[in-house]
């Protein structure tokens, strides 16, 4: 593990997975509430995906797909998570 690029949660594993678990069980999901310690790899994720807006708030129809991507193939960078 590459310590230098190691980022740092403010939330525990689980309660991220739980968010992100409740978005995708949503019809509209809000990109603007995907926990913060995963922002920079949903964003890899979605590239060359199409976003929407509602109520001047981005969304996307790929967070099922998303929660799939991380139970399958976790995050593409280390993170120390708050426990």
């Amino acid at each position: 593990m590459n310590l230098e690029n190691l980022k740092i949660a403010d939330i525990s594993l689980q309660e991220c997975l739980s968010k992100i678990k409740n978005l995708a069980s949503q019809e509209n999901c809000f990109i603007d509430e995907i926990p913060e310690i995963l922002k920079e790899d949903f964003n890899n994720f979605i590239f060359g995906h199409t976003l929407s807006t509602l109520n001047n708030r981005q969304i996307t129809y790929d967070m099922k797909m998303y929660y799939d991507k991380l139970n399958k193939n976790g995050i593409d960078y280390s993170v120390k998570w708050n426990m």
